[in-house]
């Protein structure tokens, strides 16, 4: 695995789709950061067999990440790998933020919001621009939508 960067911490990244999640991963591998993925399709995590860590659930994910990039098709997707029977909810550890960069609505991400402060999990919403080239690129534009102190948590990660 590269080497991580000392001021920059662990990330997990779940949905390894084009137009997100892959090239979001795909940078922060070349950013030298200690990576953890996870797809529920097995060919989307390949390319990061030999240089990251793939997890068998969100849930696993979650044990070995500080912040966790949720990228994933529709709110419901959003739900259930974060509050589902193997969600990232109860693999986090206290402190672990979630990054919501999926186009969901804003009763999903303050619902999520909610349960995750019942683990001690923050979340922040994350909007993006720039599409797939914008995403392979390391050159989206975030919106980023949380407390001051999580937006700071999660800026070495942008």
């Amino acid at each position: 695995m590269p080497e991580q960067s000392s001021a920059v911490p662990t990330v997990g990244v779940i949905g390894l789709g084009e137009i997100g999640g892959a090239g979001i991963a795909a940078n922060l591998m070349k950013a030298g950061v200690r990576l953890t993925v996870c797809d529920i399709r097995e060919e989307a995590t390949a390319p990061y067999r030999d240089s990251a860590r793939v997890a068998a659930s969100p849930r696993d994910l979650a044990t070995t990440s500080e912040i966790v990039f949720v990228a994933v098709l529709n709110d419901a997707q959003v739900i259930e790998v974060l509050d589902g029977d193997d969600g990232v909810f109860l693999g986090a550890v206290a402190g672990t933020t979630v990054v919501i960069v999926s186009t969901i609505t804003t009763d999903t991400v303050i619902s999520m919001r909610e349960v995750g402060e019942a683990y001690g999990v923050s979340v922040v919403d994350c909007g993006v621009s720039g599409g797939t080239l914008g995403a392979a690129d390391g050159q989206l534009v975030c919106m980023v939508g949380g407390s001051e102190e999580d937006v700071n948590r999660i800026r070495p990660a942008l």
